[in-house]
């Protein structure tokens, strides 16, 4: 067991992309997808409908997908991890040969920029 280290689900956003971009996987392969409207996110936060059925918010699934394919089709890779930034709100991505997940909607990227 790790001394003075929180459990990573008990981590705020700004912990978490410190973390993972900054401090300890510097070399660590995962990517970003920036988009200037929050209706181009592609989630909700609802467990029933986890995926919004508009033309921006299918454009963007698609776009990640095409970035996970990618770097999983030219690296072996068993995950894929990113970054979506939707105007002023932030998601990290963890994705698997098998499934996908997401966090919730953050709405503190202003305090990161």
């Amino acid at each position: 067991m790790f001394s003075g280290k929180k459990p990573y689900g008990e981590w705020g956003i700004e912990e978490m992309l410190r973390e993972i971009l900054h401090d300890r996987y510097t070399s660590f392969e995962t990517f970003m997808v920036f988009k200037l409207n929050t209706t181009a996110d592609g989630f909700t936060d609802v467990k029933e409908a986890l995926e919004k059925d508009t033309g921006n918010a299918r454009d963007t699934r698609g776009q990640l997908i095409t970035c996970l394919n990618s770097m999983q089709a030219a690296q072996h890779r068993t995950h894929g991890f990113g970054v979506l930034i939707a105007k002023n709100t932030c998601r990290l991505l963890r994705v698997t040969q098998v499934a996908a997940s997401g966090s919730p909607s953050h709405s503190t990227i202003q305090k990161l920029l």
